[in-house]
């Protein structure tokens, strides 16, 4: 009997480590493109992101004052064209006009600022695409003509944004696209992290996001947190993550995408643990 239930154990033990070690690899999103190599949200940084194997791209928008969604992550082109430009004061016309890549290189000076549809053109047939949204409920009615326009498939767009009414708006405005709810996480003094799994799941819910899209650490999003958040049925996002470790832990606590500057290497890394894993798991499967 002892002998039986012993070897019970360890099938059970080695089919846990198979179960891990086969997991599904997480997407791996290039954060703004490949944004550690060229300048970001930029046609180069997209195009990049696609030949260094990247799953999928995440870009920022906003609305210009003449209607149009342009990729830019502040609210002023002054960080990445050194003229200050106000996004949504501006016509697209002239923020075509900036240069938004010498900042990062001389050779990519001719790099301009570009719409939503500029971007989703260069999106290969069986990538991906996570389009946050930086502004507020004025760009959703405009992002629905540009997703109509763009004639992506539903599945191959999320939609993610820090403001929980854009979120509700783009919900109601696009039932088949899936949209996550963005939080950063901040460590209180007592050392508790806020906000709260409790209240991250309850607010995701409330609002109607398909899932979370939260600031990469592990030590909250781990695989029990994952688990809570796949029975409330919401899948789990993190960014964004350049350490080849901490990729893994999220990976393997099971989240649905890592997003980061780096996808080549990050990608490479995840690989190579799941792979290492289920040689080791192999080796103990009785």
């Amino acid at each position: 009997m002892y002998f039986q239930i012993a070897g019970w154990v360890v099938l059970a033990l080695s089919i846990g480590i198979r179960a891990r070690s086969e997991s599904p690899r997480p997407t791996v999103v290039a954060h703004r493109g490949a944004s550690a190599y060229a300048p970001e949200n930029t046609l180069a940084a997209f195009n990049l992101a696609w030949s260094l194997g990247a799953d999928a791209a995440e870009g920022d928008f906003h609305l210009t004052a003449d209607g149009e969604i342009v990729c830019c992550h502040d609210k002023t082109t002054e960080r990445t064209a050194g003229r200050r430009l106000v996004i949504a004061e501006s016509t697209l016309t002239s923020l075509r006009s900036l240069d938004v890549g010498s900042w990062k290189h001389e050779r990519f000076r001719c790099e301009r600022i570009v719409t939503l549809g500029d971007v989703l053109a260069t999106v290969p047939a069986d990538k991906g695409f996570f389009i946050e949204l930086k502004c507020g409920t004025e760009i959703v009615l405009p992002l629905v003509d540009a997703l109509t326009t763009s004639q992506l498939p539903s599945d191959r767009v999320r939609v993610i944004a820090f403001d929980k009414e854009v979120i509700r708006a783009v919900k109601r405005a696009l039932p088949r696209h899936e949209a996550y709810w963005l939080s950063s996480l901040r460590r209180e003094e007592n050392g508790a992290w806020e906000p709260s799994p409790d209240e991250l799941i309850a607010t995701a819910l409330e609002v109607g996001a398909d899932g979370l899209d939260l600031k990469g650490v592990p030590e909250v999003i781990d695989a029990a947190f994952v688990r809570r958040c796949h029975v409330a049925g919401l899948s789990v996002h993190a960014w964004t993550i350049d350490d080849d470790e901490v990729a893994d832990s999220l990976a393997t606590a099971g989240v649905s995408s890592i997003t980061t500057n780096r996808p080549d290497t990050i990608r490479a890394a995840i690989t190579t643990a799941i792979r290492f894993r289920a040689s080791d798991a192999a080796e103990v499967t009785p």
